[in-house]
């Protein structure tokens, strides 16, 4: 018996009816025919609402004929909790919204619209549904496209040394339904930049992390977005995925330990007209396997303010180490309050005492200024305004001024600061009578401890670089440091000398609170008369091997020092002479050197009552006697000698052994060097001093830098006096391809060491060495 297919024949018997009756004109308008219906479009559509409730998104249905609407709660959710506004309807179009009662935790509903109709020309009837899912969660996100959004760019390279500040990056990408090119970035110490392998998204985070670059701050950075396009709307949904780094390891290979990201870890601030930062209560939601994090802030504009443009905030981090951000959107769309200021806290400046939290301080006197702000005082403490690394200088108070700040508190260098100031008013005033602290080798160690701010004089020799630097005329693990000196004082102008320092103490000078550098806002600078000082200002060159020539060293010296003496010391001082002169000593090799290696003493000046004012070494070359040549290789990238420095940077000159010879790292006093994946060391005077091969000379240097590094740098090879050999004369590091610079040098001296030196305010970086010695 043949089998007959009953649906193919069914269905092909309907498509014959169909084609005698699908232009009918009395088809009925109530469900008849076949019937279809739709949300927003689609078969399935979902909507997300904030835990505290409130009115969804309204949803489009299309339905063929009349509908109903059944909801249901998952997962033992109430569904009375979730009321449309409409349960049924015709055919057409019809809009719904849902209340939603506010909730403890997340949980969602299903909801089924259904319509029903009959297949033509059978007169089976059926059923079409399409679906209406609701999320009620702690990280509501909309469903719409996003008014604005950035996601970093694909790529940043460092500007020399420093990865890009937020303000100088160039690779924003400004996107949205509206348009932003318009947006501008800002802040604070906020800075663009690549990570590790460790910073990745995991795969199930990918969905909403972009990757790198990154938004980058720390516990005193602030991140503006500026001038976003809103249009016309006014109650938003904003974004943002985060990654808090606790901490990190202190040497290679540096794994960073991460934490969870809460309301508290960050504080989010919108500023709807120019006029204030009205903060905003953020949720997070956890990504994935991984650390990201992803956060939501909900708000409405004021009803007093009509703006097309908005600005964010991201400030207050106090997560640990690091925070780093992505994926910025803006939508249209939320549950949020409307937005209102935040009201700063009136006080003294005694009672500054919570990070993150905003003051207004009145009536208080300006004691100090410097090019990023200013120290002001009242009867209760002093405390420092910081107006960011680019203060206008028009905007900075005078001494003497009586001021009305407000501010937000945060913590810096061990001290609480007043950053993101506005100055409410500004009069004349009186400058008070300022009596310092001297800073001794007694107190030093308490005040860099826990930092207050101080009114101090301090004394030591200065260095002026990039940074104005003090050393301490006592033994000391710290450093003192001229914070961003306004011009008059002419700072760099007692490069080398003995000065007094007066200024304000305002902090250790690090982010973690646990600086070295005793950090002052200057407002006096002098010579120190009592104090002996004095230094040579020619240096030595090695003497040739044969019929040496005697040279003619300078110097100079305060009247403190009395009358200078010189003194050779060393292993091979009976070998040279020097003869005083004024103002000037001639130095000699007493005769040749007849031996294997080269003869090395030291030349020291001291004052009238034997303080070592300066020294310079002496050196006379040994004989060259030939040979096959020495080739070192050096690779910087790994397996450091121990001790050498993998996390903070070292400042005190140290020897290590690469290759089985020792290299000795010299810094320029306050930069230090470190090693991290690469050598770095600077900046201006700072060297490496190669090792010396018996019997033979240096002649050539290949050093490899590397992508990333600083393209300004000028590195050349001098002896170790610091004068610059024939063939070493400095040169600019462009850190192009091949990131290569060779130096062929030529009358070098056998036995003889020479130094890789920086002669720039910038600092040096290198992967790897090959030394060729004949």
């Amino acid at each position: 018996m043949k089998k007959v297919n009953l649906w193919k024949t069914l269905f092909l018997s309907a498509l014959a009816v169909a084609a005698f009756t699908g232009c009918s004109d009395d088809d009925p308008d109530d469900g008849g025919g076949m019937p279809s219906i739709t949300v927003n479009g689609q078969g399935t559509t979902t909507l997300s609402i904030g835990l505290a409730g409130g009115t969804t998104e309204a949803v489009t249905i299309e339905s063929s004929g009349d509908w109903t609407m059944t909801v249901t709660g998952e997962n033992g959710a109430d569904a009375s909790a979730c009321t449309p506004s409409l349960s049924s309807g015709s055919k057409g179009t019809t809009t719904v919204t849902f209340d939603l009662t506010e909730a403890a935790t997340a949980r969602s509903y299903t909801v089924k619209v259904t319509t029903s109709g009959t297949i033509p020309g059978i007169g089976v009837a059926t059923d079409v549904s399409a679906t209406i899912k609701i999320e009620q969660t702690d990280s509501y996100v909309p469903t719409t496209a996003a008014l604005y959004s950035e996601n970093c760019g694909t790529t940043v390279e460092k500007d020399g040394t420093y990865w890009p500040y937020v303000d100088k990056f160039t690779g924003w990408t400004r996107g949205g339904t509206l348009d932003q090119s318009g947006v501008t970035y800002g802040g604070n110490s906020a800075s663009v930049r690549n990570s590790g392998k460790d910073y990745d998204p995991t795969d199930d985070e990918k969905a909403e992390v972009s990757g790198y670059p990154y938004a980058y701050m720390n516990s005193t950075a602030n991140f503006d977005i500026n001038d976003i396009n809103v249009g016309t709307n006014t109650n938003f949904t904003f974004t943002f995925t985060a990654l808090n780094t606790v901490s990190t390891l202190q040497a290679s290979p540096y794994t960073p330990t991460f934490g969870d990201v809460t309301a508290s870890t960050l504080k989010f601030s919108v500023n709807p007209d120019g006029s204030a930062w009205m903060p905003v209560e953020i949720t997070t939601k956890k990504l994935g396997t991984g650390s990201w994090y992803l956060c939501t802030a909900m708000f409405k504009l004021p009803a007093s303010v009509s703006t097309d443009k908005i600005s964010v905030r991201f400030d207050s981090y106090t997560g640990g180490a690091s925070l780093r951000l992505d994926d910025f959107k803006l939508y249209e769309g939320g549950d949020g309050t409307e937005l209102t200021p935040e009201v700063p806290t009136q006080g003294t400046i005694s009672q500054v005492t919570e990070s993150g939290a905003t003051y207004t301080i009145e009536g208080a006197t300006v004691v100090g200024t410097y090019k990023q702000g200013f120290v002001m005082q009242d009867k209760t403490g002093a405390i420092l305004v910081y107006m960011g690394y680019d203060a206008v200088a028009s905007q900075i108070p005078a001494e003497g001024s009586t001021v009305s700040v407000s501010g937000k508190a945060s913590m810096y260098g061990g001290a609480l600061q007043l950053a993101e100031p506005t100055i409410l008013s500004t009069a004349a005033g009186t400058m008070p009578t300022l009596t310092p602290t001297e800073v001794t080798a007694e107190n030093i160690a308490g005040m860099m401890t826990a930092p207050k701010v101080t009114y101090v004089k301090m004394t030591g020799t200065l260095s002026a670089g990039e940074f104005i630097n003090l050393k301490f005329l006592f033994e000391s693990e710290y450093t003192g440091s001229i914070s961003a000196p306004n011009d008059d004082l002419n700072a760099s102008s007692f490069d080398g000398k003995v000065v007094d320092v007066e200024g304000w103490f305002v902090n250790n000078g690090s982010a973690k609170n646990t600086g070295t550098y005793f950090t002052v806002v200057a407002r006096k600078v002098t010579e120190n008369a009592s104090v002996a000082s004095g230094s040579f200002t020619t240096q030595p060159e090695t003497f040739a091997a044969t019929d040496p020539k005697a040279q003619t060293l300078n110097y100079e010296a305060n009247d403190a020092a009395g009358t200078v003496t010189f003194e050779i010391t060393g292993a091979n001082a009976d070998k040279f002479s020097v003869t005083p002169k004024t103002g000037s000593v001639e130095v000699s090799a007493k005769g040749n050197n007849t031996g294997d290696t080269a003869y090395t003493a030291t030349l020291v000046m001291k004052a009238a009552n034997g303080t070592v004012l300066d020294q310079v070494t002496l050196m006379q070359t040994a004989p060259s006697t030939g040979g096959d040549p020495t080739v070192i290789s050096v690779d910087f990238t790994g397996n450091y000698p121990s001790g050498a420095p993998t996390s903070d940077y070292e400042t005190e000159t140290k020897t290590f052994n690469f290759s089985g010879y020792d290299f000795t790292f010299v810094s320029d006093g306050s930069n230090g060097y470190k090693f991290i994946n690469y050598l770095i060391f600077g900046k201006n005077g700072a060297y490496v001093q190669l090792p010396a091969v018996a019997g033979k000379a240096l002649t050539k240097i290949v050093a490899v830098s590397r992508k990333g590094a600083s393209g300004s740098v000028m590195v050349g090879i001098a002896d170790v006096n610091g004068n610059f050999v024939s063939g070493g004369t400095p040169i600019k590091w462009e850190q192009t391809d091949p990131y290569t610079y060779t130096y062929n040098l030529s009358d070098t001296a056998v036995n003889t060491p020479y130094c890789i030196r920086v002669n720039s305010s910038h600092n040096a970086q290198i992967t790897t060495l090959e030394l060729t010695y004949e």
